[in-house]
């Protein structure tokens, strides 16, 4: 018998025409999903937006009729607070300006009920024993300064005479004498060129510089001691 002759093959889409036909199925999917409900739809869609607008409603009410006696029993000076219900009173907007409302350390307070006294006795008993520890922790120096060690010049320095600024500064105010202050500074000055000295490993200098530190610092004792008795 004679064979049947195959039929033709089918034509394959590009591989364009393929992807093209992809996009367009997928953006009338995204556009079938935007369109507008079913009529039932939108009138169930509507009858809830008015149930949340009563219910709504019905809340603000109720806050606004709870919370209308919120001024009226607002107490002067109450420190900054919220009652939700009325049940207590709220912050009066006048307390901003009473100096001791919030503490009487505060930038603000006047330290009428503090504790804490600055420049207190005990405070100047304080700052006078520190400083005494300062002081013979540098007298410490001359040893170094003699054998040239220079790393404990600087670290002597750095260890509890670190306080020792802030000493006679708080010791210069107490005493109430004006002239204590710049004696200070100039202390500081000394041990300052000390230090710098010590790092260049300048002996001469730093001597120089340490010996006038003692003499200002004896200058410094003068104005503050009589104060201090």
């Amino acid at each position: 018998p004679t064979p049947r002759p195959r039929p033709p093959p089918r034509p394959k889409l590009p591989a364009a025409a393929m992807i093209r036909a992809t996009v367009l199925a997928c953006a009338l999917a995204v556009v079938a999903g935007f369109m507008a409900p079913a009529p039932a739809a939108r009138r169930a869609t509507k009858v809830e937006m008015a149930n949340n607008k009563a219910v709504g409603a019905a809340l603000l009410g109720t806050a606004l009729a709870l919370g209308s006696p919120m001024n009226a029993l607002a107490a002067s000076g109450d420190t900054p607070k919220f009652s939700l219900f009325g049940a207590e009173s709220a912050s009066s907007p006048f307390s901003y300006n009473e100096p001791n409302r919030y503490s009487y350390y505060s930038p603000y307070g006047d330290g009428t009920g503090a504790v804490y006294k600055d420049l207190s006795p005990e405070q100047v008993k304080d700052r006078i024993g520190k400083l005494t520890e300062s002081k013979k922790r540098v007298d410490k120096l001359a040893k170094y300064i003699e054998k040239k060690q220079w790393n404990e010049v600087t670290s002597e320095l750095t260890r509890q005479t670190y306080v020792m600024r802030e000493s006679m500064n708080r010791l210069a105010t107490a005493s109430g004498n004006p002239k204590a202050a710049p004696a200070a500074k100039a202390f500081y000055s000394d041990l300052e060129d000390v230090v710098v000295f010590s790092k260049q490993k300048d002996q001469a200098k730093v001597s120089a510089a340490y010996q006038k530190a003692l003499v200002d610092f004896d200058a410094y004792m003068t104005q503050v001691k009589p104060a201090l008795k």
